[in-house]
C-alpha cells in the first residue's frame, strides 16, 4: 500500500487536498510536471489543535512519476540556531507517523528545509552536516519536486 493511501487512515486525512493546496507558500515549491503533484498536507494547522505544544513539521507532498515520492518540507527561518528546532521537528514526524501506524523506512521519502527568508547557514558547515545525518536536505531557498534516478 502506497503511503498516500496509507495516510488516508491517520488523523491527517481531513487535511489532505489536492496539489499544493495545503501549502501556503506555493512559490517556494518548482515542478516541472505539476500533474505529478497528487496531493499535500499542512502537517501543522492539522494537527495544531490535537498537539499545540509539540514541534509540529509543516507540510508533506505525495508526487508521482515511475513511483511515488513523498516530500517533507519545513517552511522556517534558516540560520544556524534555528538546526535543533528543525531536527525536533523531523523527530516528531517522525515519531507522529509511527504512532499512526507508518514507518516511514518503507516508503521512498525526502525531509526539506526551505528558507522562508534567505538562507543564512554555510552547506559546508558542521551542523549543515548534522542536518544531513537526521535526513534533512537544506536550507535552501526552493524545492524542485522530482525523483531522482537512480
Amino acid at each position: 500500500m502506497s503511503l498516500d493511501e496509507r495516510l488516508k487512515s491517520t488523523l491527517l486525512s481531513r487535511c489532505m487536498q489536492p496539489g499544493l493546496q495545503a501549502i501556503s507558500e506555493k512559490s517556494k515549491i518548482k515542478s516541472v510536471l505539476p500533474i505529478n503533484i497528487k496531493r499535500s498536507v499542512n502537517i501543522d494547522a492539522c494537527l495544531q489543535d490535537r498537539f499545540p505544544r509539540d514541534p509540529r513539521w509543516d507540510y508533506l507532498i505525495i508526487y508521482t512519476e515511475s513511483e511515488e515520492i513523498t516530500f517533507f518540507v519545513e517552511i522556517h527561518e534558516a540560520k544556524d540556531s534555528e538546526v535543533e528546532r528543525v531536527i525536533k521537528k523531523v523527530q516528531w514526524v517522525r515519531g507522529f507517523l509511527e504512532d499512526q501506524g507508518i514507518n516511514l523506512r518503507d516508503y521512498f521519502h525526502e525531509f526539506h528545509w526551505l528558507s522562508s527568508n534567505g538562507v543564512h547557514m554555510s552547506p559546508n558547515s558542521l551542523l549543515a552536516k548534522k542536518l544531513a545525518r537526521y535526513g534533512i536536505s537544506g536550507p535552501k531557498s526552493f524545492l524542485w519536486l522530482a525523483i531522482k534516478k537512480k
